[in-house]
């Protein structure tokens, strides 16, 4: 896909690599603004799931979840997706955000991969007991640095255009 092309962002060269994720669940954690919400929805459109983005900030997203704690899994099958992905973003804000990733990813880890997106806020619960310990790779997305800002990503090349 193209916008995720254009992108180009060092993080998504690991993030989505099954070597290194296996079944887990994907936390990015990082500041406001550096594009975690756009890499999602890019990713997503490249696996024909662009329909499964759950933004936690939305009342229609918290609707669903109340009224089905699966409604993810319903919205999947309706729409025919094989292999689909889900994003939760900004999940993290509400309560019991652990328990409820805890609980869908129990259930659901062998039919639906997850991409969970947020804020630092995403990293500080390791600090106080971890009920989600083996269930998910967490990785940090920083603001661009000077090798995405001239699309040279390899450390090689973008010592070469030093010279």
């Amino acid at each position: 896909m193209e916008s995720i092309k254009r992108l180009n962002r060092e993080v998504r060269s690991y993030i989505f690599d099954d070597s290194l994720t296996a079944r887990h669940m994907i936390f990015l954690a990082g500041p406001r603004q550096v594009g975690k919400t756009y890499l999602a929805k890019a990713w997503l459109k490249t696996k024909k799931c662009d329909k499964l983005y759950y933004n936690w900030d939305d009342v229609q997203t918290r609707k669903k979840y109340l009224s089905d704690s699966r409604f993810f899994e319903s919205e999947t099958r309706t729409l025919g997706i094989k292999d689909p992905w889900i994003v939760f973003d900004e999940i993290h804000k509400r309560n019991k955000w652990r328990d409820i990733l805890k609980g869908t990813y129990d259930v659901f880890a062998d039919e639906f991969r997850f991409l969970i997106t947020g804020s630092a806020r995403l990293d500080l619960f390791r600090k106080s007991g971890d009920s989600l310990v083996g269930r998910y790779n967490l990785f940090h997305m920083m603001p661009l640095n000077i090798r995405e800002v001239v699309g040279y990503p390899q450390s090689g090349r973008f010592l070469s255009i030093l010279e």
